[in-house]
């Protein structure tokens, strides 16, 4: 009994600590027009359509810490063509968030259908918000992309 409340407890501290120290992303843009994330200034370098969020570079390392270490910061992520925001994309979405932060890069996920609502589309009027509440806090998240570019 006191083993199992014991690892209850550890599990519940790493939790707790894991959401505390995995805060959302504070973009801005300074007086130089430069862009500044968690109050570093960055030089845009990214990439669109980027590798797999569990892809490996060919020396064996993350994908993603290599394309880092490589001077990129941000990836365009999101559905494009025909593909939409379906619960197939949301996951997707989340794993290349989540591995964007572990690098220390940011995704850019483009809204795509999301874009540019027809009037009267009720559901994508829906849909729209949805999105951006699931991802607003995302430590990956840097900028949403659309109709004619972010």
């Amino acid at each position: 009994m006191f083993n199992r409340a014991l690892t209850i407890t550890i599990l519940f501290v790493l939790v707790i600590s894991h959401n505390l120290l995995a805060q959302p992303t504070k973009v801005t843009i300074d007086e130089n027009l430069v862009t500044v994330i968690n109050g570093k200034k960055i030089f845009t370098i990214g990439f669109t359509l980027p590798p797999p969020p569990d892809a490996r570079a060919w020396n064996g390392k993350p994908a993603y810490e290599e394309l880092r270490d490589a001077g990129a910061v941000f990836m365009r992520t999101g559905p494009s063509g025909k593909q939409v925001w379906d619960d197939h994309w949301i996951a997707r979405e989340k794993a290349h968030q989540a591995a964007a932060a572990r690098a220390g890069m940011y995704c850019l996920p483009w809204l795509n259908e999301l874009s540019a609502i027809e009037p009267g589309d009720k559901k994508s009027e829906e849909r729209l918000p949805q999105v951006i509440r699931m991802f607003k806090d995302s430590p990956g998240l840097a900028f949403w992309t659309s109709e004619g570019e972010p």
